[in-house]
């Protein structure tokens, strides 16, 4: 799914942080929040979709 293309930032800001020791501000950890809220929301809307159609 499309919907997973933003977890893509969620990497770019693991690898930083982890393999150049870049600081992790507060509002990363707050978007990085929302993405993930936002991934999980959408493929759970997606199944509860299936699940009803089936």
């Amino acid at each position: 799914m499309s919907v997973f293309n933003n977890l893509t930032t969620l990497i770019a800001v693991a690898a930083a942080v982890l393999i150049l020791q870049e600081p992790l501000p507060w509002y990363h950890v707050v978007g990085g929040a929302l993405i993930i809220s936002g991934v999980w929301g959408t493929t759970a809307a997606s199944a509860k979709g299936r699940a009803g159609r089936a």
